[in-house]
């Protein structure tokens, strides 16, 4: 039933009414009491159609489900003929014209979407079981599928979705803690090994084989190069371990690590040849009077790290995902302020629909126009914490708005839905407005208004139109309210909106604008 036909028809609200006894059950013809009895009056199953079809309109079963396979694949001007003969014919039952052609339409409304019932009860039971899993082993149940849409990359990103709503994190890869799939860390998910660019199978099942072993965990870089034989992994490998913060939990600084990678690894490397021909070092086992093991290597340099904007980016080029922070970590909570939609829920939406996303932008293209070579169009790809879609702004958007449109940048993106098909859609952007630049302004009604002055402060609004959100803030029942307003009165927050509403509605009204940044 959870489908656009039943879903759009309102047939699902009435199966619910009915299984709970709130509504009454009607049958358009008594006759459907037995087909639709144990649904509750409502059309479930292609059987159903067939046997409304062959009970109340005389058709054979090989009739019937070519009536059926009509409606399935909408050809339109054979389903006008069906629909004549199923009104003629089922008169003969006592149906009025009225009656037969509002179930005709009540079936053609549902029969592109419905299914069989073996197959919708097998369907059933894995969602049964599924969200029997969801709801009790949340983190076990997010792992695995995860891990199997590893290979998806806006599958596995809408799942990230999904687990930072139920408050699940997704951790970075841990050399001591992966293993090649998402698996559960405690509370939260561990990123598999498998799933960092330029990191093998191979170098994986030796990683999780070593673990095992009585020297246990690796302790540091040094301490895993010299375990895992050399052959399995390259320079390349291990920058991309690194860089993805797989040795995070073991190593002070990515950074460092970056900067001490090759002599860290020819020493490894003599070390472990050294081990090969049995010839232990001189100093094994011996420390320092600081504690330092002479036969292991020491970092040099500065520990310091990498900026969050660079370790972003590492995680970005190397798991395709943003891990330890997003770009829009910092604003996550003001999101639903500032847009309409975030960009999982587009696929869903109608032609030409008015949406406006936040995300950050990449990939973006100047290209030239077909008509006029100097004049040029912008075309790339924004990202939200659920998905991502491609836009296309043309030259007239371009005019107001192409400082905003470069790769790296987050922007609030106001545009209509285009649908080349089912699943291929972008955004047309109308306006696009640099995260920086926008605020929230606030209004905090203090005391009860006259209908006249809600008037009036709708007026004064209007006079300051533009791209920032506007939030209302009332008493109700000793609690404070906040409603966001409808896009249409969205201001554009400055001082003199501030000094306008509160000289027009001092005491009434209070006014704060903030900026997402605060």
């Amino acid at each position: 039933l959870f489908r656009p036909g039943p879903l759009n028809s309102g047939m699902v609200d009435d199966f619910v009414q009915r299984k709970h006894g709130r509504q009454k059950i009607e049958y358009a013809h008594p006759d459907l009491e037995p087909i639709l009895k144990d649904t509750y009056g409502t059309i479930v199953y292609q059987e159903q159609i067939m046997q409304i079809f062959q009970t109340l309109a005389d058709y054979s079963l090989g009739q019937a489900d070519n009536v059926r396979r009509m409606m399935g694949k909408k050809q339109l001007e054979k389903m006008a003929e069906q629909k004549g003969l199923f009104v003629q014919n089922s008169a003969k039952h006592g149906m009025t014209q009225k009656q037969a052609e509002d179930l005709f339409e009540q079936i053609e409304k549902f029969a592109a979407y419905c299914f069989n019932r073996s197959h919708s009860a097998a369907y059933a039971f894995v969602a049964y079981q599924t969200a029997y899993l969801k709801a009790h082993y949340p983190v076990e149940y997010m792992s695995a599928l995860l891990s199997s849409v590893s290979s998806d990359q806006e599958k596995t990103q809408l799942y990230i979705g999904e687990c930072q709503k139920m408050g699940i994190k997704i951790l970075a890869p841990d050399v001591n803690k992966s293993t090649a799939k998402f698996t559960p860390d405690g509370n939260n998910i561990r990123f598999g090994l498998a799933s960092i660019k330029n990191v093998g199978e191979g170098v994986i099942e030796l990683i999780e084989k070593e673990r095992e072993t009585e020297e246990g965990e690796f302790k540091s870089l040094y301490d895993f190069c010299t375990r895992i034989d050399s052959k399995s992994y390259n320079t390349r490998t291990l920058e991309s371990l690194i860089k993805s913060g797989a040795f995070a939990n073991i190593e002070k600084s990515r950074k460092q690590l970056i900067e001490n990678l090759e002599p860290l690894i020819a020493a490894a490397k003599r070390q472990s040849e050294s081990k090969m021909l049995g010839q232990g070092s001189l100093f094994a086992g011996l420390t320092t009077s600081s504690g330092v093991e002479l036969d292991k290597y020491t970092l040099t340099g500065s520990d310091e790290e990498f900026d969050d904007k660079q370790i972003q980016a590492f995680e970005k080029e190397y798991l395709g995902f943003y891990v330890t922070s997003h770009p829009l970590s910092s604003i996550i909570d003001k999101l639903p302020f500032l847009t309409t939609h975030n960009i999982a829920e587009l696929k869903e939406m109608p032609n030409d629909k008015p949406v406006t996303v936040c995300g950050l932008l990449s990939q973006v293209r100047q290209i030239p126009t077909k008509k006029d070579p100097t004049k040029f169009l912008k075309a790339g790809i924004i990202e939200d914490l659920t998905g991502k879609v491609e836009f296309v702004a043309f030259h007239k958007t371009l005019i107001n708005y192409n400082s905003f449109i470069e790769s790296e940048k987050k922007v609030i993106m106001s545009g209509k839905v285009q649908k080349r098909d089912e699943d291929q859609f972008n955004i047309i952007v109308d306006s696009v407005k640099a995260v920086e630049n926008s605020n929230i302004v606030t209004i905090s009604l203090n005391q009860e208004m006259a209908f006249e002055e809600l008037v009036g402060l709708k007026d004064v609004l209007a006079k300051f139109k533009g791209g920032d959100p506007l939030v209302l803030k009332l008493k109700e029942d000793g609690k404070d309210v906040r409603i966001l307003s409808d896009s249409h009165f969205w201001v554009e927050a400055s001082n003199e909106l501030v000094h306008a509403v509160s000289s027009n509605f001092a005491q009434k009204i209070d006014i704060s604008v903030k900026s997402l940044d605060d």
